[in-house]
Parts: structure tokens; C-alpha cells; sequence
């Protein structure tokens, strides 16, 4: 059976892009673009689904550099005109770190920033990244340090917090993300 209780905290980090993008018109059994559902919803309805157990604790989601341009196609999020398939992802990763962040607070947690891990060497970043310990240096520390208590709803790029992008910034865009996520994964 699953195991009950609390948790400390969760690194949503499943993603796919660049080396390992799905085909142009692909979609997944859900009828959704993949990168956006393995990237971006998946995330959304792992929190959701954890949010209760997870009261006191954090959540990373790992987004990328790229995610400074562009937005997210609150229309049409399953064919993005304004950004790639993976940086609407990505985008949208952040988007959500702040509206989960802001709406949890209040609420007794859990605290919910994202970060960039930088360019690492895998199969979806390439043979020129840095290493895997600088990947995940920075979601460690945002889910271990204890001078990050009560910092929520924010994005930090090598342990330094770092301007969004500016549809982050859009309250209405954010709740019209989270609806739209809702609706997508049944939340």
C-alpha cells in the first residue's frame, strides 16, 4: 500500500524538450501537447495532489533560463504561439511557484519557489552542460536551508533570486493558468 504521513518536501523535475521533444503535432492519450503535460501539468497535479501532506514543508519546480521570454497561450496552451512548446512550459512552472506560493501562505504551507538548474549535461540538455551536482545544487538548498524559511512564490537561478518573467507578474494570468490546469488534470 502507499505510505501515509507527512513530507518534507518536492522537486518537480520530470521534463522533456530539446533532445527529447516529441514530434510537431504530437499528443499525448490525454489529447494534450506532451511537453506541456510532462513539464507543466504533471507538476500542477502532483502538487495538488500532495498540497495536504506537504503543509510545512517545500516544493521546487524546476523551470530554465528559458523561461525569460516569451508567455504562456492561455487559449491555446496545447498549440503555444508565443513561446516554444518547452519554454510555455517553463514559463509556467514559475507562473505557478508564485500563485501556489501566494495562496498557500496564508494557509500554513507548503512554501512553493522555482528555480533554474543552468545548462547541465543530459540527454535532454546535451553532452556540453555543466555537471549534475550543479543542477541540482540550487533546488536542494531552496528545499533545505533554513535561512529560506517563510520565502515562498519566488525564482532563484544559482541560490540568488532573479527577476521573472514579467507574466509572472500577471495576477489574472496566473488564476487563469490554474483554472485552465484544473480543468486539464479533473483538480
Amino acid at each position: 500500500g502507499a505510505v501515509a504521513g507527512p513530507l518534507g518536501g518536492l522537486v518537480n523535475n520530470a521534463g522533456i524538450g530539446y533532445g527529447t521533444a516529441p514530434p510537431r503535432n504530437a499528443r499525448t492519450e490525454d489529447g494534450h501537447e506532451p511537453t506541456w503535460q510532462v513539464n507543466f501539468l504533471s507538476a500542477f497535479l502532483l502538487t495538488e495532489l500532495l498540497r495536504e501532506r506537504l503543509k510545512g514543508g517545500r516544493i521546487v519546480h524546476v523551470s530554465s533560463g528559458v523561461h525569460s521570454s516569451g508567455s504562456v497561450d492561455l487559449e491555446r496552451p496545447d498549440v503555444p504561439r508565443y513561446a516554444t512548446p518547452y519554454a510555455q512550459s517553463k514559463i509556467a512552472l514559475v507562473m505557478l511557484a508564485r500563485e501556489q506560493g501566494e495562496r498557500w501562505a496564508d494557509d500554513g504551507g507548503p512554501a512553493v519557489n522555482s528555480c533554474s538548474p543552468g545548462w547541465i549535461a543530459t540527454k535532454m540538455g546535451g553532452a556540453g552542460g555543466g555537471r549534475l551536482a550543479d543542477g541540482a545544487d540550487t533546488p536542494v538548498w531552496l528545499l533545505t536551508d533554513p535561512s529560506l524559511e517563510g520565502v515562498t512564490g519566488r525564482y532563484f537561478w544559482q541560490r540568488r533570486e532573479e527577476e521573472p518573467n514579467p507574466q509572472t507578474e500577471d495576477r489574472a494570468a496566473r488564476r487563469q493558468l490554474v483554472a485552465l490546469a484544473a480543468a486539464a488534470t479533473g483538480r
